[in-house]
C-alpha cells in the first residue's frame, strides 16, 4: 500500500470516527473531535490497514476495525491522564481537567466498550483472545506503575516491562487485528508481533526524550511533565545509571514537589547527555525494526518501512 493509498484509507477512518462522535455523548464527542482536529498520525489504524494487506482474505470492514483500535488508544489516554493527573494532552487541557474525573472515566469506558463491540463483529476467536490479553496487559502495567508510585527512578528492566505492557501492547494489537482478519499465516503473525514490540519501545523512548526538550511554540505541555507526574522515563534512567552524584541526590527522595527541583533534575539530565543517548537508543531500535520488516513479503515490507520512516521523521 503506497503512501497515497494509506492516507486515503486513514481519511476514511477519520470519517468513521467523526460519525461515532456524532452518535456519542457530548463530552465523548468532544474528545473524539479534538483527536481528529489534531491531525495526528493515526499510527494504530495505519498498522491495522497495512497488516490487512498481508493476507488472502478480503476484509470489507477493515476501516471500522482500524477505527476501533484508535478508540481503544484514546480510551487509554483518557484513563492515563486521570491516573497520572496530567493536566494537558496534545497541547490542550486534558479531558478530566475540563469536565471532571467522573465524566472523563465514563468517556474512556464508553470508548473501550464501543471499540470492543466493533471488534466482535469480526467473529475471530483468536483475535478477540489476543485483544483481551493486550487489554489485560495494559491494566497490569498500569497497576504495577501505580504500585511503584513515589519512586522516581526504576530499573531499566522494569521500564521496558512498562513500555511493553502499554505502548507496545497497542501496536501489537493493531498489527494482529489487521493480519488476523486477513487470514495471515502464523509465521507472518510472529514477525509482525516482534516488529510491533521493537517499534513500541522505540516510539516510547523518543517520547521520553521529547519531554526533556523545549516545548513547541503555543504548546500547553510543560517542560518535564513526566517528572511532575512521577513517571520514570529513559533519559532519567540513563542519567541515574551514569552514577552521577548530583542526579542521585536530586532523585533520592522520590517525586519532587517543587517546580524548582524538577527543573534542576531536567537540567542535570540534559547536561549529562542522557536525552541524546535516549534518542540514539530509539534510533537503533527503529533500524532494527526496518530489518525486521524485510522479513515480511515484499508487498508488506515497504509499507512497514514507510511507517518507521514516518515515526523517525515525526515532529511530535
Amino acid at each position: 500500500m503506497g503512501d497515497e493509498a494509506l492516507d486515503i484509507q486513514l481519511e476514511m477512518v477519520r470519517d468513521f470516527l467523526n460519525n461515532e462522535a456524532k452518535k456519542s455523548q457530548d463530552y465523548v464527542s468532544l474528545e473524539i473531535s479534538r483527536t481528529l482536529k489534531s491531525k495526528g498520525k493515526l499510527l494504530r489504524p495505519a498498522l491495522v490497514l497495512i497488516s490487512s494487506k498481508l493476507g488472502n482474505n478480503l476484509v470489507t470492514d477493515i476501516v471500522e476495525l482500524a477505527a476501533a483500535m484508535e478508540m481503544i488508544h484514546l480510551a487509554t489516554l483518557i484513563h492515563d491522564d486521570v491516573i497520572d493527573d496530567s493536566l494537558h494532552r496534545r497541547g490542550e487541557r486534558a479531558l478530566h481537567a475540563r469536565i471532571g474525573v467522573a465524566k472523563a472515566v465514563l468517556a474512556g469506558d464508553w470508548l473501550l466498550a464501543r471499540a470492543l463491540s466493533i471488534a466482535v463483529r469480526h467473529h475471530d476467536a483468536s483475535l478477540l483472545l489476543f485483544l483481551n490479553e493486550r487489554i489485560e496487559e495494559l491494566c497490569e502495567a498500569e497497576i504495577k506503575q501505580d504500585a511503584s508510585s513515589g519512586k522516581l527512578v526504576i530499573s531499566r528492566e522494569e521500564y521496558l516491562q512498562r513500555v511493553d505492557g502499554k505502548t507496545a501492547a497497542l501496536l501489537r494489537l493493531s498489527c494482529r487485528a489487521g493480519s488476523s482478519a486477513a487470514g495471515v499465516d502464523l509465521q507472518i503473525l510472529e514477525i509482525l508481533d516482534k516488529w510491533a514490540l521493537i517499534v513500541g519501545r522505540a516510539f516510547q523512548m523518543d517520547n521520553d526524550a521529547f519531554d526533556y526538550q523545549e516545548p513547541q511554540k503555543n504548546s500547553a505541555k510543560g517542560i518535564s511533565s513526566d517528572i511532575r507526574a512521577g513517571l520514570s522515563t529513559l533519559p532519567l534512567i540513563i542519567a541515574w545509571e551514569s552514577g552521577d552524584s548530583k542526579i542521585r541526590k536530586l532523585t533520592r527522595n522520590g517525586i519532587p514537589s517543587s517546580s524548582r527541583k524538577r527543573c534542576q533534575i531536567r537540567k542535570r539530565v540534559v547536561e549529562l547527555g542522557a536525552v541524546g543517548l535516549a534518542r540514539r537508543e530509539a534510533a537503533a531500535l527503529y533500524r532494527k525494526a526496518q530489518d525486521q520488516a524485510l522479513l515480511l513479503p515484499s508487498s508488506g515490507s515497504r509499507d512497514f518501512s514507510i511507517i518507521v520512516d514516518r515515526l523517525m521523521d515525526r515532529d511530535f
